[in-house]
């Protein structure tokens, strides 16, 4: 009888430790606290996105609110934990939020995973060195012909955002081109402890009839620009 029961209790134990409701994060690596995944975590953002096209005499402008909160941990396809990110957005700051996207991050194999809209992305690499690069589109085919390598260009290094100040600061420089047509210039910066602080995409290109003296930026024929920036967070 005492036996039965014993072995019973092992058979409810290894079923529990099966249920993929109880899952445990990946290990923590090195320095890995600028990509900080916690369940109860949150971050708010400013964002802008601006297009434009000037044979079309399209120059829109478009601001909007977007909040980030970490809900908790799951298993993706390949059964590696990750970080379930709740994306909302709304466009004036009284409104209320609006679910807009489920994406998911992680670290694995020492690599900060993020997927996006079923795209996945290597964000960082660990350890997080100076001048370190690598593939960060190794999982997906945006960057088939690797034109690009994503580099830390800075780290551990203070900045002010706006109201917000942070000690230790970790730049990615995912796209760097320029010419004097064209600007191609994507960077993401993380605090830790905080993660994601701001993020630049620019992609321009200026008018044909080259003046050296002018900035691309002050002479746009079309293009795209994107900015977020952190403007709260928090924890639950």
């Amino acid at each position: 009888m005492i036996k039965n029961v014993a072995y019973s209790f092992v058979i409810v134990l290894l079923l529990w430790a099966c249920n993929e409701s109880h899952i445990e994060p990946s290990p923590v690596v090195y320095n890995s606290a600028y990509f900080p995944l916690d369940s109860s975590a949150w971050r708010t953002y400013q964002a802008t996105y601006i297009v434009i096209d000037k044979a079309s005499e399209v120059y829109d402008t478009v601001n909007y609110f977007v909040k980030e909160v970490c809900a908790g941990w799951t298993l993706d396809a390949t059964h590696d934990s990750m970080m379930r990110l709740e994306r909302y957005v709304k466009s004036e700051i009284d409104q209320s939020w609006d679910i807009n996207q489920v994406w998911q991050a992680g670290i694995v194999n020492h690599e900060a995973i993020q997927v996006e809209e079923n795209i996945r992305y290597i964000k960082l690499k660990f350890p997080a060195e100076l001048g370190k690069t690598w593939n960060g589109n190794a999982y997906n085919r945006l960057d088939t012909l690797e034109q690009y390598s994503f580099i830390v260009s800075d780290l551990d290094e203070p900045y002010l955002l706006n109201d917000l100040s942070f000690d230790s600061v970790l730049t990615v420089t995912q796209k760097d081109k320029e010419s004097l047509i064209d600007k191609v210039l994507f960077t993401e910066k993380y605090a830790k402890g905080i993660g994601l602080i701001e993020k630049i995409q620019i992609d321009i290109r200026g008018d044909e009839d080259i003046d050296p003296l002018v900035n691309v930026e002050d002479r746009i024929t079309k293009g795209t620009i994107y900015r977020q920036t952190l403007i709260d967070y928090g924890k639950e």
